[in-house]
């Protein structure tokens, strides 16, 4: 509007790693727990896709209960029966399903495509749908009938967001030059919204006499034919149906609640929710606290507890989260778990500065997390906690952090010096003051 004032700031900060970082691990192939076995209905060749029980159940409910119920069946069938080490070797030859020692879990899905599911499989990792490159060029008739595949799938799986995602692909690569195969198409995939997307599109007067004409028309099935034709003759001026643009997309499930939900919040709720309980695999453990999680989730995000995992046996259950000799509490050891999971960057000063070299520590994609508790401590600190934070500071070990607050101690030295802390500080913290007041007198 006019005369309207607006602010832009450029982030400072590192961009998210989340959806790289699980996209990494999908690709590595380390760690699967889980062997989805895709495809075979009416005699097509069956694929062997690997995965991770914990990340594809966030973000599918209808997978989820399928892992579980496998998971439940494996567990009543041990001991029943024992697989030979012939049988051992031949079942770990797929290279898409290598992983570590550990059993996986097969969970069968005749009615899928392979490429379909695997589709799906990297927009569940990553919140993608496909290549850049395909987005910001025309998609070709082929990636048309994969992408409303993968619609029907999302369907099924009941991931919403990725039906609207391949909605909204789709729409916008309508034409005149692939209406009709996008049409036939949807027609047969039984999707309705997609046919009547198409249908507007060709009824409109402006599409209407050239798309008739052109020779994909003359091979269009009858019945949709004559479905266009009654249309145009039913249409009449300005009353006629409501554009492409006003069609209803919205996905209607029989049963069950509807998932609409990010990589941000499905790993949020697989964080916070007890109902997951059943997945978790190991136990993250700081002195005398201890806090359920996943072993995929962390490998994805920490280079530390990747390297861990990957060479240490299945069987280990706990893994220690101490940074250095700092024992964590209950409070930074969840922050930690927070930015693990969904990088949650909410942080306050008393959990950012014991946080600040975590991401060295543990080996993180990058410095977005220690780049937040910088910020965080630097916005709150203050002459009368400055004390404290120089104390924590030198304790473990965070020397930027630390020459912040001697900075602010020397520049507010007139306040400082009445606090009883003050007195009870060490000799060497005590010259480091002395220190840094010369540095600032010079």
């Amino acid at each position: 509007r006019h005369s309207d004032m607006y602010r832009f700031q450029f982030d400072t900060h590192p961009r998210s790693s989340l959806q790289d970082d699980f996209l990494c691990l999908m690709e590595s192939k380390a760690l699967f727990d889980v062997v989805f076995v895709v495809g075979g209905k009416s005699g097509q060749p069956t694929e062997r896709l690997g995965a991770h029980s914990a990340i594809v159940s966030a973000r599918s409910s209808v997978l989820r209960a399928r892992i579980l119920l496998a998971l439940e069946k494996l567990k009543s069938e041990k001991g029943k029966s024992t697989v030979g080490p012939e049988e051992a070797a031949a079942s770990s030859d797929n290279s898409d399903t290598k992983s570590d020692t550990r059993s996986n879990v097969e969970v069968a899905l005749p009615d899928f495509s392979p490429e379909v599911f695997r589709t799906a499989l990297v927009f569940m990792y990553s919140d993608r749908l496909v290549p850049r490159s395909h987005i910001l060029g025309r998609l070709t008739t082929s990636e048309m009938g994969l992408l409303m595949d993968v619609y029907k799938l999302a369907t099924e799986l009941r991931l919403v967001l990725l039906e609207r995602l391949t909605a909204s692909l789709i729409e916008g690569s309508v034409d005149q030059s692939n209406v009709i195969f996008a049409l036939q198409c949807a027609y047969e995939h039984n999707l309705a919204f997609a046919k009547e997307y198409c249908l507007r599109y060709v009824t409109r007067d402006a599409n209407y006499k050239e798309i008739v004409m052109s020779p994909a028309f003359e091979k269009l099935d009858r019945p949709l034919m004559v479905e266009i034709i009654r249309r145009q003759q039913a249409a009449s001026g300005p009353s006629r149906a409501p554009s492409p643009d006003s069609a209803d997309i919205s996905p209607s499930h029989s049963t069950g609640p509807a998932h609409c939900g990010t990589l941000r919040t499905d790993m949020r709720q697989l964080l916070e929710s007890s109902l997951d309980s059943a997945l978790c695999d190991i136990t993250v453990c700081c002195g005398d606290v201890s806090l359920p999680a996943h072993r995929a989730v962390l490998a994805a995000r920490s280079g530390f507890f990747g390297a861990l995992f990957r060479n240490t046996s299945s069987d280990m259950t706990n893994v220690n989260a101490a940074i250095g000799d700092i024992m964590l509490t209950k409070s930074v050891l969840k922050a930690l778990l927070r930015y693990i999971y969904y990088d949650d960057t909410c942080l306050q000063p008393e959990l950012a500065l014991y946080l600040f070299s975590s991401p060295h520590y543990f080996s993180f994609s990058n410095s977005r997390l220690q780049s937040f508790c910088r910020e965080s401590l630097e916005t709150n600190i203050s002459a009368a906690n400055v004390l404290a934070v120089l104390e924590s500071a030198d304790k473990i070990n965070a020397y930027e952090m630390k020459r912040h607050a001697l900075s602010i101690i020397a520049t507010e030295f007139a306040n400082v010096v009445r606090l009883d802390e003050l007195r009870r500080l060490e000799k060497p913290l005590l010259l480091d003051i002395l220190e840094a007041l010369g540095e600032l007198r010079s």
